[in-house]
């Protein structure tokens, strides 16, 4: 799973759990990996349907990461779609362990800081 600029197509979803983290420009590196682990357990969990889940730079009032939603059926609605991630994100948060963040982050064989940078542009 690679980042991705933002484009059309996509479909954005901020999950509340992560608004702290993800606004707080300190915080950038680790708010990417964390969506970055969301989104890949949402991908080997098929949360969505159809759908691949990917990291993205949103430029909106500045930049900052979300998780992007593309090729779900189109039964899906975007509320559901939504709701989906925004839960797996919130019992990853909530109970997810620190070593699954931790497997994670290391068996991916990405520099964090470099992909943060790439990815946003900084």
């Amino acid at each position: 799973m690679e980042s991705c600029a933002m484009s059309e197509g996509y479909q954005i979803v901020e999950p509340a759990c992560l608004g702290a983290l993800v606004g707080d420009p300190k915080c950038q590196d680790l708010a990417i990996l964390i969506l970055h682990w969301v989104a890949a357990e949402a991908n080997a969990r098929r949360t969505l349907p159809g759908g691949t889940v990917e990291v993205l730079k949103v430029t909106y009032m500045g930049s900052y990461p979300a998780l992007g939603v593309r090729g779900q059926s189109p039964d899906a609605s975007a509320d559901e779609t939504d709701v989906r991630l925004a839960e797996l994100a919130e019992e990853l948060v909530r109970s997810g362990s620190v070593a699954g963040l931790i497997a994670h982050a290391t068996s991916t064989g990405i520099h964090w800081r470099d992909f943060s940078r790439s990815m946003m542009g900084t």
